[in-house]
C-alpha cells in the first residue's frame, strides 16, 4: 500500500491559474477550452497525492525553501495539506 499526499497550493499558484483561465478565455476567446485547461492543471496537481517525489524540487528561491521545508514536514508527518481540492477559479 503506497502512502498518500496531499499537495498544497501557493497563493501565487491560484493567481496562476486564474490569470491562465483568464487570458484564454477573454483574450483568446475561448471559455470553454479555457476551463478545460484549468482543470488538465488541477488533475495533474492531484496526481501528485501519490509519488510526488515523482519531480524534482525547484531549484530557485522562495520555492526552493518552502520545498525542503515540506520535504522535512513530508518525512516527519508522510502527509502534506491541501488547500485547493475544491478550487473555482473567480471567472466562471
Amino acid at each position: 500500500m503506497s502512502d498518500a499526499y496531499s499537495v498544497s497550493y501557493s497563493p501565487e499558484a491560484m493567481d496562476d491559474l486564474r490569470e491562465i483561465y483568464a487570458y484564454i478565455a477573454f483574450s483568446l476567446l475561448v471559455p470553454e477550452t479555457a476551463k478545460k485547461q484549468v482543470n488538465r492543471i488541477r488533475k495533474e496537481v492531484r496526481s501528485l497525492d501519490f509519488m510526488p517525489s515523482r519531480h524534482s524540487l525547484v531549484d530557485w528561491k522562495p520555492w526552493k525553501r518552502n520545498a525542503l521545508i515540506n520535504k522535512i514536514d513530508v518525512l516527519r508527518k508522510k502527509q502534506l495539506q491541501m488547500s485547493l481540492m475544491n478550487f473555482v477559479p473567480l471567472y466562471f
